[in-house]
C-alpha cells in the first residue's frame, strides 16, 4: 500500500502542486500507513507535513484536518508523549463538537483514541470518564 500511496503523491504533487489539498489528503494516508506499520517516526514527519499543508489549503476546522490531527494525537501516544496526545486529541474532539454536534461519528473515534492514551498508562478508570 505504501509504495501506491507515494507513487499518487508523485503525481499529484506534480499535477497538482505542493500545496492542493489532494496532495494533503495522500500525506495524510501515507503517515496513517507508517503508523500501521510501527514506523511512528515516519508516521510524524508526514502526518505533520500533511496538518500544514491541510491548514492553508482547507483550513483548520476541515474534517480532513481533524482527522490528520487525531492521527497525531494517536501517534504522540505511541511514541509516549501522553499528555502532548491528550492535549491535541482534545482539542480535535471539542473542534468537532462545534464543528458538527456530539452524535457525529468522528466523534466517537475521536474518544476512542483519548480512550487508548489513558489505557496506554494503565489508568482504565480514567478512560471511562
Amino acid at each position: 500500500a505504501l509504495d501506491l500511496f507515494e507513487d499518487a503523491l508523485l503525481v499529484l504533487k506534480s499535477s497538482l502542486g505542493k500545496r492542493h489539498s489532494s496532495v494533503a489528503t495522500t500525506l495524510s494516508q501515507i503517515g496513517a500507513v507508517h503508523f500501521e506499520m510501527g514506523d511512528f517516526t515516519m508516521a510524524m514527519t508526514t502526518l505533520t507535513e500533511a496538518e500544514h499543508n491541510q491548514i492553508s489549503s482547507i483550513g483548520e476546522n476541515s474534517r480532513d484536518t481533524l482527522e490528520t490531527q487525531a492521527m497525531i494525537g494517536r501517534v504522540l501516544c505511541r511514541q509516549g508523549e501522553y499528555d502532548t496526545a491528550l492535549k491535541k486529541l482534545r482539542a480535535v474532539a471539542n473542534k468537532q463538537m462545534t464543528l458538527f454536534g456530539a452524535s457525529h461519528p468522528s466523534i466517537a473515534d475521536t474518544k476512542q483514541y483519548i480512550g487508548e492514551v489513558f489505557l496506554e498508562q494503565d489508568m482504565a478508570s480514567e478512560a471511562r470518564a
